[in-house]
Parts: structure tokens; sequence; C-alpha cells
């Protein structure tokens, strides 16, 4: 449940750090929840991994100990930390079929590994395509109650049901929108950070959009992979709620972190769009108070716009695909989004203070520039979409950044 934040820690030590300190940068991402897996079992959530996914090649345990007696200077084997691979990761498959691509483990020089965005599209009568929209005015609509929330099963959780649990009660809901590829004809990979860009309106003052995507296997079981949630009122400010004119049509920018998973030929992969996921999110009342308040609960209904002037997508980094194939269509009416460039700015780097000593050679400009956390604006119940630490983290870097020190992280998650 603190992938990302992992992860955006070892690319900002990495990238923005001293020279000692982006060498000893290493990173291990498992198919595990938040805790691991079961001491006598690898299943996680309600899929059964094969027996490998229970521990890196290497033997973390190994890894770990050695690691810290090297920097301890109690038992310093330079030769073994040289030779770990900067990127341990696990990519994800049909647990099903034995004979599937995937359900390994990979190394990698950094994250993300090179791959080219491509653009899945929202369509009517519920289909999810590389092809362009091209019905004209098209859209999809659903009613949100914040007295009759959409239920949180699985996902990034501590404290209640976690992992990749079958989503096929919630797709039934009025409330909910899904939206299913055909039947894949050959395997697709899916390895970084997926975003959903969504078209929407609605007629109160606020809502969330909560974003989850799913691998429906062929017996029609659909397993969560991902999910996110963005706050409308807070798409351009951190500071303050700045809420959507009613009727006006907005982009909101869902961040649904990382994965790396293999979608087997003869599964479909599907989006499912509410506007709550609760209780891992707080519900939004949609009257414009903030969560936690006494507000008023307010019905609201979701336009969710599939067209060719507003074409709502799922961004899939998928390393086999080249940058010439993404399908761009033509340029929504979007607020800033470059398709040429991504939307990825050096913003979105998130420092975070996970196993923090010190970190040298950046600027107290940039500094200031980064503090903006690219995590989901709607609160989660325990308080954990913080990534842990990040304000504290981003000051400890502003107290040291004249330091020569080495922050020597071996990040896991």
């Amino acid at each position: 449940m603190f992938l990302q934040g992992t992860i955006d820690a070892y690319t900002g030590y990495k990238n923005l750090g001293g020279e000692v300190a982006k060498k000893y940068q290493k990173l291990i991402i498992g198919p595990w929840v938040h805790g691991g897996v079961p001491a006598d079992s690898t299943k996680i959530g309600d899929l059964t991994f094969p027996a490998n996914a229970k521990d890196i090649p290497q033997e973390w345990l190994s890894v770990v100990l050695t690691w810290i007696n090297h920097f301890l200077e109690l038992q310093p084997d330079p030769d073994y930390i040289d030779s770990l691979p900067d990127v341990i990761y696990y990519t994800m498959g049909d647990v099903k079929d034995p004979k599937a691509p995937g359900n390994e483990w990979r190394t990698a020089d950094d994250w993300p590994v090179p791959a080219a965005n491509m653009r899945m599209y929202l369509h009517p009568s519920n289909r999810l395509s590389y092809d362009c929209p091209s019905v004209d005015d098209a859209y999809s609509q659903y009613r949100y109650d914040p007295q009759n929330p959409t239920p949180t099963i699985g996902g990034n959780n501590l404290g209640i049901a976690n992992g990749p649990k079958a989503q096929n009660e919630i797709e039934q809901r009025s409330d909910v929108l899904v939206f299913t590829s055909d039947v894949l004809t050959e395997p697709v990979e899916i390895t970084g950070r997926i975003k959903a860009h969504i078209f929407t309106s609605i007629d109160t003052k606020d809502t969330d959009i909560m974003v989850r995507l799913t691998d429906v296997y062929p017996d029609g079981k659909s397993y969560l992979i991902v999910d996110g949630a963005q706050r409308l009122a807070s798409m351009k400010s951190r500071d303050k709620l700045e809420f959507v004119k009613t009727g006006e049509i907005v982009e909101a920018v869902i961040d649904l972190w990382s994965t790396s998973i293999i979608v087997n030929k003869g599964h479909r992969i599907r989006a499912i769009i509410s506007s709550s996921n609760y209780p891992r999110f707080e519900k939004n009342l949609n009257d414009g108070s903030s969560y936690g308040e006494n507000g008023k609960s307010t019905p609201v209904n979701v336009r969710i716009y599939h067209n060719p002037k507003y074409m709502s997508y799922i961004e899939l980094p998928e390393p086999l695909k080249k940058d010439s194939d993404v399908n761009y269509c033509t340029k929504s009416n979007d607020a800033g989004f470059d398709a040429d460039t991504g939307d990825i700015s050096d913003q979105d780097i998130i420092l975070t203070d996970v196993f923090m000593d010190t970190i040298s050679d950046i600027s107290e400009d940039y500094l200031s520039d980064i503090t903006d956390a690219s995590i989901p604006d709607t609160s989660i119940v325990d308080g954990s979409n913080t990534d842990s630490g990040l304000t504290d983290g981003y000051n400890a870097m502003k107290e040291d950044n004249g330091s020569s020190g080495c922050s020597c992280n071996l990040l896991m998650n």
C-alpha cells in the first residue's frame, strides 16, 4: 500500500541525489500486499500465485542482512552489493494457466522500464479499445448517492481485505460504469505507472472520480489490478477547494499507481468508473464540505464523456510497444495535456523519508518545486494515502542538502 511512494523515493534519490546516493539505490517490487505473503500460502486476495512469488531469487532476508552489515561497516561486502541489480520486480501473469507468460522475477537498471504509453479509449456500449472514439456527443451517466456508496473490495488496504479481489459484485451496480476490451488475441504486458484521463461533468459542487482496472479471466471473474481516486475540487490546487461549475466538462487525471502484469490472451481488460470506493476512501458528500465535516449528503448525476471532442482513456505503459504505436487520435479539449510529451512532469516526483539518512546536491530552488505530492486527493480512512512522511522527508532534505553524506537505501514493496 506504500508502493508508489517507495518507487518515487527510489527515483528521487537516484535522479536527484549526490553521486554516492545515486549509486546505492536498490528497488524490490513483489506481488505482495502490506506485510508480505502468508507463511503457508502464496494466496493474495482471491488469487494464488506460483511458489516463486514468495521471495526474490536472491532471498530478500539475505539481501537485507548483507546490506545492513555492509553499510554499518560490520561486515563489508562491496562485491555482493555491486552485484545486486538496481531493480528487482515481479511481473504477474495468469495464475490459472501454468503455461501463460509472466509470474516471474525480472531485473532492470532503472525504473520505470522503457514503455510506450498506449491509450485504451472509452466507447459507447461499454467498450474499451485502442481505436479512436467516433460517436459524436457520446457519454455515459450514473447517479451516485453518498448514503449508498460503492463498497471497497480489495486493493491497497490496511486493516480490511486487500489484494486482487474479484470486482464482479460492484460491476452490477447502477452507480458504476464498466468498459471492457474485446477478448485479447495476444498477451498484453503492462509495466509502469497507469493513469486514467476521464472527461466528466456533474450537477453538484463536487464529487470524486474513482477508477479501477481489472483483468477479466475467461470464466468472467474480474480481478483488481490497480485503482485510484481524484476529487474534482482538488484538481487545480492542494491548498484550497476549487469547485467545478455545474455542467462544465473537465478532465480528471486519476493516478492508478504502478504495476507489472501480463494480461493473457483470452482475457479482457476492464475499466470500472464510479464516485466512491468506501471505506478505502472516505465518501464525498458532493456538497463542497471537507472530509469529516458534518455536510449535507447530496446525490450527484455524473456524466463520463467518450466522443471525438472529449476522449476519455486509460494510459497503459506497454514495454513491448513503441511510441509510434500510440494512437493519439485528435487532441482533446483538455486543460493543458500535451500528447507529444506526456503529462508526467518533474513535479510528479515525490521524495519520501523511507529509510532516510541524507541526500546531497539538490538545490533549494528545486526542492521548493517538488512538494506537491501526487497522491489521491480523497482521504483514506486510516490516513495511509500520505505514503508516510512526505513532509518530514522534504524537511530533512532541506536541512541536509548541503551534506556530502550517503543516502544508501534498499527500498522494498
